[in-house]
């Protein structure tokens, strides 16, 4: 309107294409965090009749990411570029309450054995497109860093660490055996 402006809505329009915002805390509940979607809305002849934005609840990412990852032994996170958290197969992992608020964590400051290992993945990303075996004192893990959302706009990226069966365990060592043999 004329006496407000609304951030979401002027810089879609200022971009004129679709576009998702930064993470990002509600004014009135500071504990949700949320990313929206904003798109622009054209006419037949192409004039801007206004935009549509659509909120998604980060909490609710990781709710989905428990439904999907379900009964198996390891570790999903999604994060930021920079490593920030956005959700996670456990729940409990993306926020911590600060006072009065929940806060995004960081994945250098998780204290779990495999966000660990998962942040040094994230450290060196010219090694992880390809999944990785590691050994690790609660069994192997085939880890793995994956983009996503990049077709859609969006700079995250997909950290996995699933425990490895034993088939892939018993074929790795039979492969180092071979090249050691080889050699």
């Amino acid at each position: 309107s004329a006496t407000h402006e609304e951030a979401w809505y002027v810089d879609t329009v200022k971009a004129g294409r679709s576009s998702w915002s930064s993470i990002y805390s509600w004014e009135d509940q500071p504990e949700i965090h949320s990313v929206s979607y904003n798109t622009p809305l054209f006419d037949g002849d192409g004039r801007l009749r206004g935009v549509i934005g659509v909120d998604m609840v980060i909490n609710q990412l990781s709710t989905w990411l428990q439904q999907v990852w379900g009964s198996r032994d390891g570790l999903v996170l999604l994060i930021e570029a920079d490593g920030r958290l956005i959700a996670s197969s456990d729940p409990s992992i993306p926020l911590t309450r600060t006072g009065d608020s929940n806060e995004r964590r960081s994945l250098g400051e998780l204290e779990h054995p495999l966000a660990e290992i998962l942040h040094g993945i994230h450290q060196t990303p010219e090694d992880s497109s390809q999944p990785q075996l590691l050994r690790h004192e609660d069994g192997a893990f085939l880890l793995q860093s994956t983009p996503w959302g990049s077709d859609h706009g969006l700079d995250w990226i997909l950290l996995t660490a699933s425990r490895a069966s034993g088939e892939i365990t018993q074929a790795g060592l039979i492969l180092a055996v071979e090249i050691g043999a080889a050699v």
